[in-house]
């Protein structure tokens, strides 16, 4: 028997799927995530389905990926990211992003919404952005 999936109260046409999707970083720990002094690009990420390859930016560098998702469980591996030094506060941000996908073991999506999770535990919260 499954949750009550579907009938959202929300104003949002439809879930975003997770794969294809450009991922925007809005919440990591706990806390808000705006762009910062220097910043050149947001945090982000999209997860290809045509070769199961994470790609992104991290706040100071590029970084790629595999992944291995099964249902809800979502495993990201062989994380790379460019080595461009950046301002402390950026270079911070960027290992926190890095640590939270190391730590990832599932995700969930609520509407327009992506929680990367540890066990039931959310470390960082995306929204889906549509490019026009």
């Amino acid at each position: 028997q499954q949750a009550a999936a579907g009938g959202t109260t929300t104003h949002h046409e439809a879930t975003a799927a997770l794969r294809d999707t450009y991922w925007k970083l809005v919440e990591l720990g706990g806390q808000a995530v705006a762009m910062q002094p220097g910043q050149e690009r947001e945090v982000r990420i999209t997860l290809a389905s045509q070769d199961q390859r994470l790609m992104g930016f991290s706040g100071c560098n590029a970084l790629g990926s595999a992944y291995a998702l099964n249902g809800n469980a979502l495993k990201f591996d062989q994380l790379a990211s460019a080595m461009r030094l950046c301002a402390p506060a950026l270079n911070t941000l960027e290992r926190q992003v890095l640590d939270a996908l190391i730590a990832t073991t599932g995700q969930r999506i609520d509407g327009q919404r992506l929680s990367l999770l540890v066990g039931d535990r959310v470390l960082a919260r995306f929204e889906a952005v549509y490019l026009k």
